[in-house]
Order: structure tokens, then C-alpha cells, then sequence
């Protein structure tokens, strides 16, 4: 079913909670995978994509009355949006910025923990990510996912070379390339 109609449901309460369902179908199965790739390696841990787009639908069905979008594209967007807002204020709690001090005063116990400053790179992060995810998508798909591999999850030319059946030479030669397109669109901006 049509996401503005689905939203028309929803506001007028006609079979609402099928609706909602519904919903909640169709923007996990547009952005799901593109919040999981939103979150940095050192939220992971801590942090699952179902949970940023359950947290996300719930926030945008609970200001639905102030949507104004005209197409479902709209509505995903706003959604996706709330999602990313919602990793950027993950990476920025406290909570994730701890660092655990060396042991104390020679008990073996640790001296306790202290906070990382405001300014964490989590943020930053995510920001880079999303830029980073634009740039890619005007590469070709094995250039992206090249990128991808080695610098958001960090696996070796050798890795890589494994997965694609290629030689570490042969991956370390195309990242070569490619990082030089990339460079070559970066200053076109």
C-alpha cells in the first residue's frame, strides 16, 4: 500500500494499528540497512540499526500530526533523518565516551572511570560517514564497495583479495584508482 495513504490511515485512525504495521514494513524494509551502516564500529557494541529505526518510527509517528511531505520518498527521508540524529546523540552520551583509568591504589581494583570531553569523534563520525556515502554512490559498485571494505570496516587488501577470489596486488592496484577518483570528484565539488 501507497506510504501517504498509509499515513492518511494512521492520522484518521481507520484501522490504525494495521496501518502503523504496515508502515513500520515498508520504512524497515527501505532503511534498515542503511541506518546499520550509519552506526560507527565503536557504537556497535551498544547499538543495533533495529533499534535506531524502531526508535526513529516511533519518534515520527509520534510527530506524524506535523508532516508535511508530499511523497513516500519524503516520509522515508524524515525518518531516516530522526535515525541518524539518533546515532549522533548515541556517540555523543557520556556514557560511550568512558575511559577506564589504570588500577588504583595497588588493590587490583580500578581508580574509577573518567569522561571523555563533549567533543567526541562519534559525531564527527557519522557526519564523515554520510559524506562519505555520497561520494560513494557516484563511484561504480565495485569501486564503492572496495572503499567500503577497507576504510568503514577496516579489512586488509589481503582480506579483500580473499573475498573477491583476486590477488592482494590486484585489490591494492584498483584501491589505488579509485582513491584517485575519488580525490578527482572530491575537487569537483
Amino acid at each position: 500500500m501507497d506510504v501517504l495513504e498509509l499515513i492518511r490511515r494512521i492520522r484518521t485512525g481507520q484501522d490504525e494499528a494495521r496501518a502503523m504495521e504496515e508502515l513500520y514494513s515498508v520504512v524497515r524494509s527501505e532503511l534498515l540497512d542503511r541506518l546499520r551502516r550509519k552506526i560507527p564500529p565503536v557504537l556497535r557494541s551498544r547499538l543495533d540499526g533495529e533499534d535506531v529505526l524502531h526508535w526513529a518510527f516511533i519518534k515520527a509517528i509520534g510527530a506524524l500530526p506535523t508532516f508535511e511531505g508530499s511523497s513516500e520518498s519524503s516520509f522515508l527521508g524524515w525518518v531516516y533523518k530522526i535515525g541518524k540524529n539518533l546515532i549522533i546523540s548515541m556517540g555523543r552520551r557520556l556514557s560511550v565516551a568512558q575511559v577506564p583509568l589504570p588500577e588504583g591504589s595497588g588493590d587490583g581494583k580500578p581508580a574509577g572511570r573518567v569522561l571523555a570531553g563533549q567533543d567526541s569523534a562519534q559525531a564527527e563520525e557519522v557526519v564523515n560517514r554520510d559524506w562519505i556515502e555520497t561520494m560513494l554512490s557516484k563511484l561504480r559498485d565495485k569501486e564503492a564497495e572496495l572503499i567500503r571494505l577497507r576504510h568503514l570496516e577496516g579489512l586488509s587488501f589481503e582480506a579483500i583479495a580473499e573475498r573477491w577470489q583476486s590477488t592482494p596486488g590486484a585489490v591494492m592496484r584498483m584501491h589505488s584508482r579509485t582513491c584517485e577518483r575519488l580525490r578527482a570528484l572530491a575537487r569537483s565539488l
